[in-house]
Formats: C-alpha cells, structure tokens, sequence
C-alpha cells in the first residue's frame, strides 16, 4: 500500500480525514477560474470528495482491482495545505498507474513545489510498487499545465482526444512517463 505520511525537503504528504472533506474540496475550487480552459475544475459537492477520502485504499486491499490513493500536500515549515493528489496503482492495468488529479493552490504554483511533490510520489510509488509507467490526462487548452508535465517527464503522448463540455470542445491529451 502506498505510505499514508511521508516528507520530502519541504514537504508533507498525508490521507485526508473524513472530517477534512471541506479542505479537500477549497483546494480544488482554488483553481475553479481555470474551468473556463480546464474542464476538470467544474464545481464539484462537498459529497464527491469525500467519496474519495473514503476511497482511499490505504487500509484496505482490493485484489485485482486498482488501488485508489488520496494525499493532501503541505509545506513542512507550517504544515499549511497546498494541493492533493489522487493516484491509482494498478491502472487501466496491473504495473500501470494513474494520476487522475494533482491539484496546487494557486498560491503555491511556480515555487518549485509541484515538482518536488511530483517526483516525491513517484519516488515513493517506485519504493513500494514495481511499475513500469505513469500516466496522465492534461488539456492543451491549460498551457501552463501541458508545460508542467513535459518538464516533469510525462513527454510521451498517447492519445488527443477531443471533448465536449458545457458546449465547448476540448484537446484532451493523455500523457505518459515511462521507467525501466
């Protein structure tokens, strides 16, 4: 299972309890201005997100199945929230992964801390898991993301696919970051 806690140089990475749904759920619509390129951020409920800490397979073993984590990311210094992530061992299929969400605060974005917590996942998932791959879906439309993920290794395009929401059309493209 993947660590429940763990640090790198500046950061903490820990489950979200049932009671920290409404954090979960302000650092995601901390970037709900970028819905209008990124139609991941669409308003969510309260409810969706803890779904998700409840999924959180970190006590728990599904065989065969993926494995589905949830991680809010703090700074060490003050243990302030972020970001989070959800990860999924074991997807779409067994020595694959999948990021479907990495989320920063907008506060905290072009420090240097999405890639430190980015590398520290993968280095903690390659500790624990033997994977072969990573993958990831960004919208071309979310520039500064598609930049991001390039300089963090995901440079493998895998698939563009166009997608529709909220009658707009979107260049979804899935990413992936291969290791030996």
């Amino acid at each position: 299972m993947l660590t429940s806690r763990w640090t790198s140089k500046n950061l903490e990475f820990s489950k979200f309890t049932k009671s920290e749904a409404a954090l979960a759920k302000s650092i995601y619509d901390s970037n709900s201005g970028l819905e209008s390129y990124d139609p991941h951020f669409e308003i969510f409920p309260e409810s969706e997100f803890i779904t998700h800490i409840e999924n959180d397979c970190s006590e728990t073993e599904r065989d065969g199945e993926p494995k589905f984590f949830l991680r809010c990311i703090r700074r060490r210094t003050d243990s302030k929230p972020i970001g989070y992530f959800q990860f999924e061992i074991d997807a779409p299929s067994r020595s694959q992964c999948w990021l479907p969400m990495f989320v920063l605060m907008p506060a905290s974005q072009g420090q240097g801390v999405g890639i430190e917590a980015v590398e520290s996942l993968v280095s903690e998932v390659r500790k624990i898991f033997d994977i072969q791959s990573i993958g990831l879906n960004v919208y071309a439309e979310n520039k500064r993301a598609l930049r991001f993920w390039f300089h963090c290794g995901w440079n493998e395009i895998m698939a563009i696919d166009i997608e529709e929401s909220n009658n707009r059309e979107y260049t979804c493209v899935t990413l992936i970051r291969r290791f030996a």
